[in-house]
């Protein structure tokens, strides 16, 4: 793999993987990431910087390349499309998309959504404390769910229940804003609700959803914290998605769980889902948890989504 240099890089070298740090503003390290990754049969780009590196070392080596669409930038696909061997989008709402950018391509687009490693984020357990997890990055493209923790907070202290606390998992360029929300908070309630954990690992962040009652996630967060049965909002770039029943539960999968597709963070019923949240720990929302967990597990599962990513690896090859 060809990465930017920083933690991201750094923890999959800590695993094993085989990867190059690259910056991709400096014609020598694109050139040495060239080199490092001319012997590979098969390559596989995402939007941006990477795209190019690899589209270009397609073309030198004849190596088929597979590109992944994420949200509603789909990186000028048309310009190159017919360069590409497959094209994954990780929700239904985002292959309508491509597929209209691209319709000769429609047998060249399939659906392979992001995935739950259950190895970590087990099955549904009973939790009493009233205890929200948020757990995102909280950079600019993450705004909505900066903006979403802000409207809950001043919901709480309109609503004056101070027995619920908060736990957020994650760091970014505008987690100084929930640092200042927080004091306003405090300043209500007269005590402190909110801790801040910073980044987190996978087991940490699976305990810390165990303890939790509901919770306000980005993208696979969410996903993650319904694999553990717990309820809440799955809020991402393209707005938000209520998750306390199995027809949110769907319509949030449509939309890989907060992207495209999702409801405006305007268009939402900001006391009724502080209701919902705040109720959480009561226990009504079991069932849920328990339909929720196991329609993860079946159809979000990543050892399954890697075997079909795979297997269009392989079709190709062989073709």
């Amino acid at each position: 793999m060809a990465l930017p240099f920083g933690p991201f890089r750094d923890s999959l070298l800590a695993q094993g993987f085989g990867v190059i740090g690259v910056d991709f503003d400096c014609e020598k390290s694109l050139g040495e990431a060239r080199d490092y990754l001319a012997p590979c049969n098969v390559l596989h780009a995402h939007p941006g910087p990477s795209r190019q590196l690899l589209l270009d070392l397609s073309a030198k080596t004849g190596a088929p390349l597979f590109f992944t669409v994420h949200g509603e930038w789909v990186d000028s696909i048309a310009q190159y499309a017919d360069r590409l061997a497959h094209v994954f989008c990780v929700s239904a709402s985002i292959r309508r998309r491509v597929h209209s950018l691209i319709p000769a391509c429609h047998d060249r687009i399939s659906i392979a959504p992001n995935g739950v490693d259950f190895t970590h984020f087990a099955a549904p357990s009973a939790v009493e404390a009233r205890t929200i997890v948020v757990a995102s990055r909280f950079d600019a493209d993450k705004r909505n769910v900066v903006d979403l923790v802000r409207l809950m907070w001043e919901r709480q202290a309109a609503e004056q229940d101070f027995d619920v606390e908060w736990i957020v998992a994650g760091q970014g360029t505008l987690i100084g804003e929930l640092h200042e929300a927080a004091e306003s908070l405090y300043s209500n309630a007269g005590k402190r609700l909110v801790a801040f954990d910073g980044w987190i690992t996978s087991p940490q962040l699976a305990k810390r959803y165990s303890e939790a009652s509901a919770i306000i996630a980005a993208g696979r967060g969410a996903m993650e914290a319904i694999a553990m049965g717990r309820p809440g909002i799955a809020v991402g770039s393209g707005g938000a998605c209520p998750l306390f029943d199995m027809p949110g539960l769907l319509a949030a999968a449509e939309c890989n769980f907060g992207g495209l597709g999702s409801a405006a963070l305007a268009d939402l019923d900001i006391p009724s889902l502080w209701t919902s949240l705040s109720s959480a720990s009561s226990g009504g929302y079991a069932d849920f948890g328990r339909e929720g967990s196991a329609f993860i597990r079946k159809h979000l599962h990543v050892d399954a989504i890697n075997a079909r990513m795979f297997e269009r690896y392989r079709d190709v090859l062989s073709a």
